[in-house]
């Protein structure tokens, strides 16, 4: 690497320490991450914002850590469930586990309603939202009427 793009990625540190609270292990971790010839603004993961700007060095560096702390902190399955989630993946025990907790919740709403007198105001709202639903997905169909879809 070229003194020039040191003495730049140098700078770069300097001026985002400057605006940037870090502990000294991130300090640490970020200062050998320049002297590697990065930039803070660049991270290994390519992970980046919606907008597809990269995510900051530290930033990435701060959630590695924080999972790395989760998964020292779990065992067995609660380990594996928490990987899941990570990758964004779900087996039949954690869809059953939710749907358990969401039958728990409607209980709990349904005993409200019926408790404070609401439910036929609830089935009207109900019933309002379904006619809504279908008149919206029907004018996205005539909207979209003659348009040839790539994944039609």
């Amino acid at each position: 690497m070229n003194n020039k793009r040191m003495t730049l990625l140098r700078k770069e540190l300097r001026e985002y320490e400057a605006k940037t609270v870090m502990t000294d292990e991130e300090r640490a971790a970020l200062h050998e991450w320049v002297e590697a010839g990065h930039s803070v603004h660049d991270n290994g993961s390519m992970a980046s914002y919606e907008g597809g700007r990269p995510l900051d060095f530290l930033d990435v560096y701060r959630e590695e850590m924080e999972i790395s702390e989760k998964l020292d902190s779990l065992e067995g399955k609660e380990r594996e469930k928490y990987i899941r989630e990570l990758r964004g993946e779900k087996n039949e025990e954690d869809l059953r586990e939710e749907n358990d907790h969401y039958w728990f919740l409607i209980s709990i709403y349904e005993h409200v309603l019926r408790r404070y007198g609401l439910m036929d105001e609830a089935k009207h709202m109900i019933t309002e939202a379904k006619r809504q639903s279908a008149e919206f997905l029907e004018a996205c169909q005539l909207a979209n009427e003659g348009l040839e879809m790539p994944f039609d």
